[in-house]
């Protein structure tokens, strides 16, 4: 700080905290009152730079003490410290009408200077109020007036928020031009020069000139970072949006969270600017539903704070995320509404980048002629980098595509990869690729459509591998399936068997690969966020989680045999969904994974033994298939049906399981006819194609996909023979998981007993009988049983064991499959308890209710009970796919452990086999025989 008598003034928050009346008679005792207010003027805008709310406070005070004061020129500048302050809290119309007053103030008081400086501070109020020309026009005057009066390094800051002014208008190279003059004025002064480096950048980004951006932002980072604060926050902001507009989704959530750090909990025009940044990483990683509330949140503060501009982003966001969530209608109008404010702005680049997503999104939607009028209305020659050219490129070749125009959708598709390569942005070109893959080969060229699909896979996996969080990676993956189906479709129609083999190997890529990112890695507890406000409000959810559970009590028996009542149901799955909102919205409550994900090349090829087939089914393009592996042989069966068909056959047989679960007495007879005509029509879908490859295997692995997760495959009738006479049948959600499962079985067992939990009661009386017979057999001579099955003991028990039995009552919720669990004594052992315990026992049983069904995700992901024991160290599982009665579940449970006695070491399949014809000479109808599934190796 500079003035007379520097060394007797407070210090500046010394001279805030005093009284009006005690700041006044301060300022009385120095030479030059006014010139030391102006000093205390100058400390305040420094204190901006760090902490906007003491800034606030501060300058507050000084318009007092200076209206106090009586001196005309000092009231203009501690107004113009005022208006900082105010502009930088989002106060904008109130910061642009004090302006005017200290633009008037210093006028009168002959302080030409000053009078250019308070029209300087105008500009930014005036832009995102969205007074674009005024704001240009008063940085104009103020850098004329300044020039005259011979500041001319005053001037070049003006320079500097002109050229801020231009790349807020969408015209980078305008900005650069000013930034450029500005710097060249302006010498080697560390604070503005850096200022310069930073604005410098934001241009360069908008260039799509990546790597001098980075540099710039690099520069401007070097010096904020000794200082901290707002720049600085503003600057890693900056270079975290720029990752991830490379691709680099990683390295911006990282960047994001350090710039949230620096900038606080107060809102702020820059703390919106970033949630909207942060919400387009969610939105490309395949987290729509946190992108939504980022787009909302950042929308609210732009719209508080009369941010016009920077409201577009948020609002362009909020249409691609209504149109990936199945709201393409109202995705379309969030685009019509951008192009329509974008165009009031005057910011021709914004409204053209609009209309391409809407015409894309109209043209997807069968509205082709107003998809190709809103491409019409795009204005080329206001996109302004590669990036630009090559979205453009892409959108009209989908409009080209949905009208029938393949030839003209390829050039499209050609010219985006063009620009996309130029950019550089691998996401774009993956997004490129795959398009490009499909018009390929629906032109009747496989062979080049396989080699573009294959480079998009080859980049989508490079991207996949740098994330560091389950729930980014199988965002990310299932965001970008179609690449990997495109190959798969491309290869199939080549037909030979190396292409066959490179099929296979790319669906089981797009299959449970989270799934098999936990089996390989150690995976404990999520980070706790640093966020100390979401550890709290995380904490109250699970409470009220636990509440939940609690209500579905003795007096609620007969819900929990049937389904949790409704209401309970909805509330879970509201409670579970805010939990895992917040998790995935903090990097630090984003389950890490310990080291490198699996990779392509790291999918092990299926090694099936002689005797067993593996079968693999998947659907690629609308086109429903299945991969026959025996003897090393992999054969891929196109199973000829669609969508509908087997939608409504697997409807028609959930009726019929339905129908047999609640019917008895003279009435089974018809319902086991029923119930056998529709397993026969679901197997002329899905199993009458493949089973003449199938011929002399004795089990059989099946390998879902899709709705195929809720099939019984073992009950099937194929020839007047239900499948399970057949072969052995048992479950993996992919064969690599599989692969991974079988590798796993060779460690050496902890302990050789197998431990039995039961927790009967009123509603499951026959869960008691079950845990004695089962612990006599298995020679647990102290089975947990009753209140001593709290959750906490059966944790212990299942860290400790690697044989577990568990009879006691089971849901699932598909609505949050994490939040499906196991009645214990006490309360509810969840999916999500599960898969972060340190370990889980090698085999378990679940005897209870609907404990192997799972809810499918992109990216073929199963979640519930059973992916959430195999992705921890659970090898084989037994469990059921709907609900079962305690009685027949008792009487199953009995049987296989007999059975699984008599059968050879490792042959639990074989003892599943013989459980399920057992079980069909008791009780005929399939409802009661067939739930019991193996899954696993």
């Amino acid at each position: 700080m500079t003035g007379t008598h520097e060394d007797e003034r407070p210090a500046i928050a010394d001279f805030v905290a005093l009284d009006d009346s005690a700041r006044f008679a301060a300022l009385g005792r120095h030479p030059s009152p006014a010139a030391a207010i102006c000093d205390y003027a100058d400390a305040c805008d420094r204190l901006l730079t760090t902490d906007v709310a003491r800034a606030l406070a501060a300058s507050a005070a000084l318009v007092v003490t200076a209206t106090a004061l009586g001196d005309t020129n000092a009231l203009a500048r501690t107004r113009r410290s005022r208006v900082a302050a105010l502009a930088s809290s989002g106060a904008f119309a109130d910061a642009l009408a004090l302006a005017r007053l200290a633009r008037d103030d210093a006028i009168r008081g002959g302080a030409r200077v000053e009078a250019a400086r308070c029209l300087t501070v105008q500009m930014q109020p005036l832009l995102v109020t969205g007074q674009a020309p005024e704001a240009l026009e008063a940085g104009s005057i103020a850098r004329e007036e300044l020039h005259a009066l011979g500041e001319h390094l005053i001037a070049a800051r003006v320079e500097i928020n002109l050229g801020n002014i231009h790349k807020a208008l969408g015209n980078p190279g305008a900005a650069l031009k000013a930034l450029d003059s500005a710097a060249a004025a302006l010498g080697t002064q560390p604070d503005l020069a850096a200022h310069v480096e930073n604005a410098r950048g934001e241009s360069l980004f908008l260039l799509d000139r990546f790597v001098d951006a980075r540099e710039a932002f690099g520069r401007a980072r070097s010096h904020f970072a000794v200082a901290g604060g707002m720049a600085a926050a503003v600057v890693e902001g900056n270079l975290a949006d720029l990752s991830s507009r490379e691709g680099r989704y990683q390295e911006a959530l990282e960047g994001f969270a350090r710039a949230r750090d620096r900038l606080g909990e107060t809102p702020s025009a820059h703390a919106a600017r970033m949630l909207v940044e942060e919400g387009e990483v969610f939105e490309m990683l395949g987290i729509p539903e946190v992108a939504s509330v980022r787009y909302a949140t950042g929308q609210q503060l732009f719209d508080k704070f009369s941010m016009a501009y920077e409201a577009l982003r948020a609002l362009v966001g909020q249409g691609r995320v209504l149109d990936a969530t199945g709201e393409p209608e109202a995705g379309a109008a969030a685009f019509a509404e951008a192009a329509a404010r974008a165009a009031k702005l005057g910011n021709e680049t914004e409204r053209s980048r609009a209309l391409l997503q809407r015409a894309s999104v109209l043209a997807r939607a069968g509205r082709l002629g107003e998809a190709r009028e809103s491409l019409a209305g795009v204005a080329r020659d206001s996109l302004t980098g590669p990036l630009d050219h090559a979205m453009a490129h892409f959108h009209a070749a989908v409009v080209a595509e949905r009208s029938g125009s393949l030839a003209s959708a390829i050039t499209e598709a050609e010219s985006a990869l063009e620009h996309a390569a130029v950019a550089g942005v691998p996401p774009v070109q993956a997004d490129a690729l795959a398009l490009r893959a499909m018009l390929l080969r629906r032109s009747r060229r496989p062979a080049d459509a396989s080699r573009d699909a294959r480079r998009a896979v080859t980049i989508i996996e490079q991207m996949r591998g740098s994330l560091q969080a389950e729930r980014t990676r199988a965002g990310f993956l299932g965001r970008r399936l179609a690449a990997y189906e495109e190959l798969v479709a491309a290869l199939l129609e080549d037909g030979s068997p190396a292409a066959t083999a490179e099929a296979f190997a790319v669906a089981e890529q797009a299959k449970s690969r989270a799934l098999l990112d936990r089996m390989r890695q150690a995976i404990g507890e999520p980070a706790p966020s640093h966020d100390r406000s979401r550890r709290a409000e995380l904490s109250d959810l699970r409470a009220r989680l636990d509440a939940l559970y609690s209500r579905v009590a003795s007096d609620s028996q007969k819900g929990i045999r049937h389904g949790l009542p409704e209401a309970v149901r909805v509330e879970i799955a509201r409670v579970e969904g805010e939990i895992g909102l917040l998790e995935a919205e903090s990097i630090g409550g984003l389950t890490a994974l310990t080291r490198m994900s699996t990779t392509a090349a790291s999918l092990r090829p299926p090694r099936v033994p002689r005797g067993t087939a593996l079968l693999a089914y998947y659907r690629a393009q609308g086109q429903w298939m299945a991969f026959a592996t025996v003897d090393e042989r992999t054969t891929a069966v196109p199973l000829g049906c669609d969508d509908s068909s087997l939608c409504d056959a697997i409807g028609r047989l959930g009726f019929q399981l339905r129908r047999g679960l609640s019917q008895s007495g003279s009435m089974r007879p018809r319902l086991v006819d029923d119930a056998s005509a529709v397993l026969a029509r679901v197997a002329e879908l899905v199993w009458t194609p493949v089973a003449k490859h199938l011929a002399g295997a004795e089990r059989v692995v099946i390998v879902p996909h899709g709705p195929l997760h809720t099939l019984p495959f073992h009950a099937l009738v194929s020839n007047g023979r239900f499948v399970a006479h057949s072969h052995a049948v048992s479950y993996s959600p992919s064969a690599s998981v599989w692969s991974e499962l079988v590798s796993r079985t060779s460690a050496p067992s902890r302990t050789t007993t197998t431990r039995v939990v039961g927790v009967p009661d009123p509603a499951a009386p026959c869960i008691g009988d079950e845990v004695r017979k089962v612990a006599s057999l298995v020679g647990d001579a102290d089975p947990l049983m009753g209140e001593r099955a709290t959750v906490a003991a059966v944790k212990s028990l299942l860290l400790e064991s690697d044989r577990v039995h568990l009879a006691c009552h089971g849901f699932f919720l598909p609505e949050a499959p994490r939040a499906s669990g196991l009645k214990l004594a006490d309360g509810w052992l969840t999916a999500r308890d599960i898969a972060t315990l340190a370990r889980t026992p090698s085999t378990v049983v679940l005897s209870g209710c609907e404990t192997a069904a799972g809810a499918v995700r992109d990216g073929d992901e199963l979640l519930g009970l059973s992916g959430a024991f195999l992705g921890n160290s659970t090898n084989q599982l037994l469990a059921t796919l709907w609900p079962v009665h305690d009685g027949h579940a008792a009487d199953a449970m009995t049987c296989f452990y007999g059975l699984s006695a008599a059968a050879a070491p490792g042959r639990a399949a074989d003892a599943c086999q013989r459980l399920t014809l057992d079980l069909m000479e008791r009780t005929p109808h399939p409802a009661h025989w067939a739930p019991f599934a193996l899954i696993g190796a």
